[in-house]
């Protein structure tokens, strides 16, 4: 833990202003409660990024009390499928009590483009999102080489009709990021 600690110094030194946990699973550091108040320590934001299986109404209120503002979780489906367990399906609960407990900023993201057997999962997806108050993001897949092709005419429709939808809690429409699957 000392070695993280260094290392916030060091980027909050550089003036950095946010610093993310991401990368594997970053809930199943043992010290990660006192990495986000060593972060904002240093008046810097610190976010996360999770798979989301480890939330529990209790670990989301430890992570309001170590003081995180901002946590996204990326949901490549409705129901689990051989490619991602990463599903509306599995993680419904879970969305739930960040709902209901969580004071940090909660973002979800969906997927579209190469790949993807559903297309009309990100839609669904992010209308649940929405629904919840959540911010949403949308990624269009990169192909093995990582180039982004364009859209076949499924993954269009449905990425249009995200863009077109609207978060009722911030009044913002979902934001396009770009993400390579190999």
């Amino acid at each position: 833990m000392l070695e993280m600690m260094r290392r916030i110094e060091l980027i909050a030194a550089l003036g950095t202003e946010i610093i993310t946990f991401s990368g594997g699973e970053p809930l199943l550091h043992p010290d990660l409660d006192e990495l986000i108040r060593h972060i904002r320590g240093h008046r810097r934001m610190a976010t996360l990024i999770t798979n989301g299986y480890l939330l529990s109404p209790k670990r989301i209120l430890e992570l309001n009390n170590a003081g995180l503002e901002h946590l996204q979780i990326s949901i490549d489906n409705v129901q689990p499928d051989e490619v991602s367990k990463k599903s509306l399906k599995v993680l419904g609960k879970k969305l739930e009590w960040l709902r209901e407990f969580a004071n940090f900023d909660v973002s979800i993201n969906s997927v579209v483009g190469a790949g993807v057997k559903h297309p009309e999962d990100a839609l669904t997806i992010t209308r649940r999102a929405l629904e919840l108050g959540f911010d949403t993001t949308v990624g269009a897949i990169q192909d093995h080489k990582g180039q982004l092709q364009p859209l076949p005419d499924a993954d269009k429709t449905v990425y249009d009709q995200i863009q077109k939808s609207e978060s009722r809690a911030s009044g913002h429409s979902p934001t396009t990021t770009f993400s390579r699957r190999t």
